[in-house]
């Protein structure tokens, strides 16, 4: 059956209105196909690509160093699901870590079993300043229905002159990064509130500007 000239033409207008997308002046433009693209339209679409990548990469480190010193703080604070850090100033355990390493403890409870070798950090019971030591536990001693530990740094030739009771127990030793305590004396010392301002503003000044801006804009449109 032959179409008749008044269907040709509807066919041929909805034919056409697939072609072109319209703009708010009313005026109706050919769309463009990616493949018929110039060299340099193709390569400041490239050159957006990138840029998007590397200012979501720049947000995810900044996003990565505030979480970090943000849990840092909540275990120096006595958040007990974080895990407490301490910052070696002596080579006492070495080659266990060394000085300037940042070690891990998992906050001590007396539901945890001691046993020789394990590494805790305790207490000094002879110096009354807050002292703390890292070492490792060579015996257990029961006195007085109290249970005292015996500890050893590993680079030392003899162990502590003095038996350490539980309760001065802090935590037990779970990983080192070594050099790492260096940064975190230096930053804590000058640039932390700083590092975490600037830190947390650029990854809100990112969210606002990449993310909630352009989906506003989305739905204007």
């Amino acid at each position: 059956m032959f179409a008749t000239p008044f269907s040709s033409k509807k066919s041929l207008s909805q034919h056409s209105n697939r072609h072109t997308c319209k703009f708010k002046g009313g005026r109706n433009m050919q769309a463009l196909d990616p493949s018929k693209l110039g060299p340099r339209q193709k390569l400041s679409n490239r050159h957006r690509r990138w840029r998007k990548l590397g200012t979501w990469s720049l947000v995810g480190v900044f996003l990565m160093i505030f979480a970090f010193f943000l849990v840092l703080d909540l275990g120096d604070m006595g958040v007990k699901s974080f895990p407490i850090t301490y910052i070696v100033r002596s080579g006492s355990m070495a080659p266990a870590f060394n000085t300037g390493s940042l070690i891990v403890d998992t906050r001590f409870t007396s539901q945890m079993p001691l046993k020789p070798g394990e590494i805790v950090t305790f207490a000094n019971p002879v110096v009354q300043q807050g002292v703390l030591l890292t070492h490792q536990i060579v015996g257990i001693v029961h006195k007085n229905h109290k249970v005292f530990i015996k500890t050893k740094g590993e680079a030392n030739k003899y162990p502590d002159a003095f038996l350490t009771p539980e309760s001065n127990i802090v935590g037990v030793y779970h990983f080192a990064i070594p050099l790492l305590g260096y940064v975190i004396v230096f930053i804590k010392t000058r640039w932390l509130w700083l590092a975490e301002m600037v830190a947390g503003f650029v990854a809100i000044y990112v969210v606002l500007t990449k993310v909630i801006r352009p989906a506003r804009k989305e739905i204007k449109s």
